[in-house]
């Protein structure tokens, strides 16, 4: 996004969203993971600024400007971090009050979610969420609803997808 007005914009966008993804739909433990709170505010947030100030323009091509620096960002900066989900009884690296938290908190979730909408569908992620909102609303889930979910959804076993790009 541009620096000022829009930005500022955008940034409240991904702020309002915590109000649903994080409190209203909050993770069982968020020291496990941040793909359902930060990750999806990320999403959400440039989803928002698409809807609101760049509908006249192809998606897909609006996504990738926004993703493309994330990911050289990762590439870059972010070949050890860890999964999206880490292991029970793990904790994110000591490190994580740098840069590093974001690569891994908001752009390595976002990117992910986004590889899920792509694979099975606009539609289909849609009523995935919409699922995990109903089944998590003020009683917490791990991302492991969210797979199971989006095999419900699908009618594919989506545990290869959440092995490849939220556990490994």
């Amino acid at each position: 996004a541009d620096a000022g007005s829009l930005m500022y914009e955008e940034t409240w966008a991904h702020e309002n969203a915590h109000l649903l993804w994080g409190i209203i739909v909050p993770e069982t433990n968020s020291a496990e993971s941040r793909l359902m709170s930060e990750g999806m505010a990320t999403l959400t947030q440039l989803d928002y600024s698409y809807a609101r100030h760049f509908a006249s323009e192809d998606r897909d091509e609006y996504l990738a400007r926004r993703f493309l620096p994330m990911g050289l960002d990762l590439h870059l900066h972010g070949e050890d971090l860890p999964p999206a989900q880490l292991a029970p009884g793990t904790s994110a690296p000591s490190d994580f009050r740098t840069s590093r938290y974001t690569l891994w908190a908001y752009f390595r979730n976002a990117i992910a979610l986004d590889h899920l909408r792509v694979t099975i569908g606009e539609d289909v992620f849609g009523d995935v969420l919409r699922e995990y909102g109903a089944r998590c609303r003020y009683v917490g889930c791990r991302p492991d609803v969210l797979r199971e979910v989006a095999s419900e959804r699908t009618g594919k076993d989506m545990k290869p997808f959440f092995d490849r790009w939220i556990t490994a």
